[in-house]
């Protein structure tokens, strides 16, 4: 599964995602594509609605090869390929 079949999937599943570029991934120069997932809250915790939509990303980004990492204390949540 490509980045951009991944990014139609988080769609499918109603995540907020959005395309970024990487820059300089795990040290290696160049730019890669990635997504951030957004899933912000409001207050001092992150909510379960935030939580959960955090773990659907990474479950299903997982689930096709892909690295993924908490961003903004689960504000938000990064993928990108491992290739």
């Amino acid at each position: 599964m490509n980045i951009n079949q991944l990014y139609k999937g988080l769609i499918k599943r109603g995540l907020n995602a959005r395309m970024v570029t990487l820059y300089n991934r795990d040290g290696i120069e160049g730019e890669q594509p990635a997504i951030m997932v957004d899933h912000d809250y409001t207050g001092y915790y992150p909510s379960r609605d935030a939580l959960n939509a955090h773990e659907t990303a990474c479950n299903f980004a997982r689930r096709h090869g892909y690295k993924t990492e908490p961003r903004g204390c689960y504000s938000a949540t990064l993928i990108w390929g491992c290739n």
